[in-house]
């Protein structure tokens, strides 16, 4: 099983908007979608024909592992449109931050006292900002993004990096899950389910 397969959607999504007048107030992203594709292009487009097909998909895990739900003419890329039409649904859905369900399993068992990043893909620039959280006895996370009063992750695309280091401070989680991730997620707000992350 490759790694991009061990991040699936299970059960139980639930959803923060904006907060206003009675708790903290926390803003939708605030970016443009056709800069933000263009930037995208830019970044993995290497044969510049328009589309990210799979082998430049290869260098961007989120991307990749959101091919199927992207593709609409199924012609195996993903196109300029297909990512404006998706940055375009996020940008005018104004939700700021969802509360997504977040389980990690090592060899089948829930890993306790795992960091995870969800790290944003640069083509959305400064508009999202990187959430972690660390796992419980139950393997469960709780995310936060940087600067939020709240929890919760802006919708988006992102590479997802996992790290556990022992009591000398060496890392016991491959390099493909951490800073050679292979690991990618939208979040997305009409996907239902909770994101599962399986280390082998």
């Amino acid at each position: 099983m490759t790694a991009p397969s061990l991040l699936r959607f299970a059960v139980g999504m639930t959803f923060v908007l904006t907060v206003g007048c009675f708790g903290p107030s926390v803003s939708p992203p605030n970016y443009s979608p056709t800069a933000s594709a263009d930037a995208a292009m830019s970044e993995y487009d290497s044969n510049k024909d328009g589309k990210i097909d799979q082998k430049e998909l290869e260098r961007s895990p989120a991307l990749k592992n959101s091919l199927d739900d992207l593709d609409l003419d199924k012609d195996k890329a993903i196109g300029r449109d297909e990512l404006v039409k998706r940055l375009t649904e996020f940008s005018n859905s104004k939700i700021a931050l969802m509360n997504v369900g977040v389980r990690i399993t090592r060899a089948g068992q829930p890993l306790a006292n795992a960091n995870v990043k969800f790290v944003p893909e640069s083509f959305h620039g400064a508009a999202i900002k990187p959430a972690s959280g660390k796992s419980d006895a139950q393997g469960s996370i709780e995310f936060r993004t940087e600067g939020s009063a709240l929890p919760g992750l802006a919708q988006g695309f992102y590479r997802v990096e996992v790290s556990v280091k022992d009591d000398a401070g060496q890392e016991t989680i491959p390099a493909t899950f951490n800073t050679n991730t292979t690991l990618g997620q939208q979040v997305r707000a009409n996907l239902r389910g909770s994101i599962e992350i399986k280390i082998p």
